[in-house]
């Protein structure tokens, strides 16, 4: 039988930032039995090669890397992966434009509008937190 390139399975990606120069993604998926939300670390290595950990849960780990594939590090699968197209690729190549990251002020992307608003509280709250110490860190 030859290869489908069909996918059994989409996620949706909710937001992407970069904090101390590791790049995350958050997807959502309803057929996820974990959590709809899922929380990624990802680098890319080249134009078309991206190394990528999922998170346990919906929050990343404090010691989860892209190379991270263990429960000790916080991460529950590691995906090196090998895009065949970059037709349906929103997220970004690299977050470095040059001007330093910890000056920045704390923003999350939406890449795709929704018709139905879901709003996760323990995301939302983990999002407000996140800003709350970036700010105190700055001051």
């Amino acid at each position: 039988m030859p290869f489908v390139d069909e996918p059994d399975n989409y996620l949706q990606c909710v937001g992407y930032w970069q904090e101390n120069q590791l790049s995350y993604l958050v997807t959502y998926d309803t057929e996820d039995s974990v959590a709809i939300f899922r929380c990624w670390v990802y680098e890319r290595l080249g134009w078309k090669d991206i190394r990528m950990s999922r998170a346990l849960r919906a929050a990343c780990g404090p010691n989860q890397t892209p190379r991270s594939y263990s429960e000790a590090e916080g991460a529950s699968l590691r995906l090196d992966l090998h895009e065949n197209e970059r037709e349906f690729d929103d997220c970004p190549q690299k977050f470095l434009d040059g001007r330093d990251s910890y000056m920045r002020a704390s923003t999350v992307y939406i890449l795709s509008a929704s018709t139905k608003s879901v709003v996760n509280t323990y995301l939302l709250i983990m999002l407000i937190t996140l800003s709350a110490v970036t700010k105190i860190m700055l001051a």
